[in-house]
């Protein structure tokens, strides 16, 4: 009673996830077992923590800090501590990254629990330099006081601090809101009508309902897509009658041109094994504009299901590559020479819509069924 008690309270307070700032990206990881997955190389993109990857650092088994080496493993039984059911010894889990997280949120409602992990995505720099926003791969000045030059940013990371050479300039968060007051903007998060990006100011659009194939070309879409639907953030009902996904993403006019739009699926099978998939999306306009309805031929409304968009710019310079090699070969710092990439892919993600099985909630004759915040 207390576990589902505290649960719901997760439900009900831990409205969004932050997918991204300057210690990386916690999408997804490559490799866990207890997911049926396709690699996904945006997943180590500005990831920080990744299997086989040698680190030192503070680990909290009680409330103070021991040092200790760890090669990354994935989690087992042996590193599971009973007093607080959580993972020690710097293991990594499918629970430690958003899509994992929301899988077992879907598992432990599908067992007839609350869902503790019904979250949004926001985006965040989380600097410590009085530089919010400040996510220009080129411009970026580091995250602390010893990084405001060249040669500290390139530097190692220290025991324990998770800086430097390994962060990035981080991420932001984006809300649709119906006014630019506190309370609208409250409101927006609290429904998870919320995205994130890894720096460019990119505009993801996310939507379910019944649309016609060519909705992207009608010149009032955007109405159209909440009169016939619901937004990012939603839960709905299991769908008995065919809907679509509106996918849609403006790109940063400052930034680089949008490469391509994907939807990502995670589902929980009728024999309880969990699933993601990532989907390209045959997308109509160009870079800067991309939009596709979309209708997923595998959906089952029997199974508890989100899908959420990304939006992918061409890939750009890394910060550490591309300020390296604005100064001239005999100016560089030593440190230029390192094994971090030297290209990325900059993207947003728009908030999951979940699709619940539930036989009682009746289809609406226009848009979708059992919509609830």
């Amino acid at each position: 009673r207390s576990q589902s008690a505290y649960w719901l309270l997760r439900n009900a307070y831990d409205r969004l996830m932050e997918i991204t700032q300057h210690k990386g990206t916690s999408e997804c990881i490559n490799g866990i077992t207890d997911i049926l997955s396709d690699n996904d190389e945006l997943c180590d993109v500005e990831q920080l923590r990744q299997f086989g990857k040698t680190e030192q650092a503070p680990e909290i088994t009680a409330w103070l800090p021991a040092l200790n080496d760890s090669d990354s493993p994935q989690c087992t039984g042996q590193y599971l501590d009973p007093k607080d059911n959580l993972y020690k010894g710097f293991c990594l889990s499918s629970w430690d990254f958003a899509r994992g997280a929301l899988l077992y949120g879907m598992e432990k409602e599908a067992k007839g629990g609350p869902n503790p992990f019904e979250f949004g995505f926001i985006g965040s720099t989380d600097t410590h330099i009085s530089a919010a926003g400040g996510t220009g791969e080129a411009q970026w000045g580091g995250h602390i006081a010893y990084e405001t030059n060249l040669k500290g940013r390139l530097g190692q990371a220290g025991i324990g601090r998770f800086n430097r050479l390994v962060s990035n300039p981080g991420g932001l968060a984006g809300v649709y809101a119906v006014e630019n007051s506190r309370d609208a903007i409250f409101q927006s998060m609290k429904r998870r009508e919320a995205f994130a990006t890894t720096g460019p100011r990119i505009e993801p659009r996310f939507f379910a309902g019944r649309y016609p194939q060519d909705l992207c070309s009608n010149a009032n879409w955007l109405a159209l897509a909440y009169a016939g639907g619901t937004p990012m953030g939603s839960k709905l009902a299991g769908q008995m009658q065919p809907f679509q996904l509106l996918v849609q993403a403006k790109r940063d006019p400052l930034s680089n041109p949008l490469q391509k739009l994907q939807l990502i699926k995670g589902w929980i099978d009728r024999d309880g094994q969990k699933h993601n998939r990532v989907i390209d999306l045959n997308a109509t306009g160009s870079g800067d504009n991309l939009c596709v309805v979309y209708n997923d031929p595998d959906y089952d409304a029997g199974v508890s299901t989100y899908y959420y968009m990304r939006a992918v710019e061409t890939p750009t310079e890394r910060w550490s590559e591309a300020q390296c090699s604005a100064l001239p070969a005999n100016q560089r710092p030593v440190e230029c020479e390192n094994n971090m990439p030297t290209n990325i892919s900059e993207m947003a993600w728009a908030s999951p819509i979940w699709f619940t099985p539930d036989q009682k909630a009746p289809l609406a004759a226009n848009g979708m069924s059992g919509h609830s915040d």
